[in-house]
């Protein structure tokens, strides 16, 4: 088990699939209808926002990583975050660049605890990784019984080892939407089988669901959304 970091976000973004198969949620659904208390300073960002704009990097606002500190330590606490997201600037022309940005799917998992009632961890796991039976791709911590697990070492000036501390990125912390994801390189087979063979499936037949898979949406998910340089 390592952790999977930023391929977190494919799962959050295919866990937010599987509301906008039931209706729960729009890929155009603004935050500020879900989320009154969203107030950043933009007025263009605050009030036209979406889903899809945070979940492809065209949002605009403030990437923010200073929440990082040393040792992987996150110092901004789970409760802050949208007090946190509220204090980011426009940094880039809203949907006209692609910014690379952790908080906006942040931002969206309190877009999903708001429309499920649940929250965006456990509807990952009862939506995609129980169906597709990955035991070892975790949310957190792996248990301490659990002896095969990755570890990271850098090496000193005297060729002496050091053990790096792991990511503290779970669903218990800010971050965790974005990078909480840990896994072994057999589920992450699983998991790029499932989705590529959910993408071919409704690109050639123009349905948003497929037979027998957990993901939903899939051709709106890797459609192209915003240009990349």
């Amino acid at each position: 088990i390592y952790p999977g970091c930023s391929l977190t976000k494919a799962l959050l973004a295919a866990t937010a699939g599987t509301l906008v198969e039931e209706g729960k949620l729009k890929w155009d659904t603004r935050v500020k209808d879900v989320l009154p208390d969203w107030n950043i300073s933009d007025e263009t960002i605050r009030n036209q926002v979406t889903v899809a704009d945070l979940l492809s990097h065209r949002a605009g606002f403030s990437v923010g990583d200073y929440y990082l500190g040393a040792e992987n330590n996150v110092l901004i606490s789970k409760q802050d975050t949208l007090a946190f997201l509220n204090d980011q600037k426009a940094i880039k022309p809203f949907r006209a660049q692609w910014q690379y940005n952790n908080l906006g799917y942040e931002l969206v998992s309190l877009v999903m605890d708001k429309v499920s009632g649940s929250s965006w961890a456990d509807l990952l796991r009862d939506r995609i990784i129980k169906p597709l039976h990955l035991t070892r791709t975790l949310l957190d911590y792996p248990s301490p019984d659990d002896d095969n697990v990755a570890k990271a070492y850098e090496a000193l000036d005297d060729a002496s080892a050091v053990e790096i501390p792991t990511m503290r990125a779970t669903d218990k912390i800010m971050s965790g939407a974005a990078a909480g994801l840990r896994s072994c390189t057999r589920e992450l087979l699983v998991l790029y089988d499932a989705f590529m063979t959910a993408a071919n499936d409704q690109f050639a037949t123009g349905k948003t669901s497929t037979p027998n898979s957990p993901l939903k949406q899939v051709n709106h998910l890797i459609s192209a959304a915003i240009p990349m340089n």
